[in-house]
């Protein structure tokens, strides 16, 4: 029993345990062969999710930069439409100011106005009363002395030698030069 099919128990062993090497090792190569394999898949795909991801953000940049170009075009607008309202906003204001000048100095010109029109009803008044106290002055001077001469007044508005030019005064403000007869001066 030494032979084996025409070969010795100990070639046998050998090639059989030879045999057993050789399949380990090809097994072995193909299980390194897969293991390598699984690994570059797996680096395969994450590079493939980094490079998905990379792309997502590279077209996230173009969009941003897109909208900052159209955001910088819509600043330049309204930076020109703020700096043209801030010149309209300069000349309204100054032309408000220029408008609340006039409007003041009319202000004091007519309060200047109602102040010489206050004095002058005064004035007016203490003229009216002044004359009506002449007229009635005169009226008791006409009906007392009927026997006193009238001065006669020539056309040149001149006073004969009888009549006194003192003023007759009524009020503190109204001095009325009232002409007199020089018998008759009254105070």
């Amino acid at each position: 029993m030494n032979e084996l099919a025409g070969m010795p128990i100990a070639s046998a062993v050998l090639f059989f345990s030879a045999g057993l090497i050789f399949a380990s090792l090809f097994s072995g190569i193909r299980s390194s062969k897969r293991i390598q394999e699984s690994l570059e898949s797996q680096r395969y795909e994450r590079a493939k999710f980094a490079w998905r991801q990379r792309k997502m953000q590279v077209d996230e940049l173009h969009q941003y930069r897109s909208l900052v170009d159209e955001l910088k075009v819509n600043l330049a607008r309204k930076s020109s439409e703020l700096s043209n309202a801030i010149k309209n906003y300069d000349t309204i204001r100054s032309s408000l100011s220029q408008l609340e000048g006039d409007y003041l100095e009319q202000k004091e010109h007519l309060h200047r106005q109602v102040r010489r029109n206050r004095m002058l009803n005064a004035q007016l008044t203490e003229v009216i009363e002044a004359k009506a106290k002449l007229s009635a002055l005169q009226s008791t001077n006409h009906s007392h002395d009927n026997h006193v001469k009238t001065p006669v007044v020539p056309i040149n508005h001149r006073f004969s030698n009888e009549v006194a030019t003192r003023p007759l005064i009524i009020s503190d403000r109204v001095k009325l030069r009232i002409p007199r007869t020089a018998e008759n001066p009254k105070s």
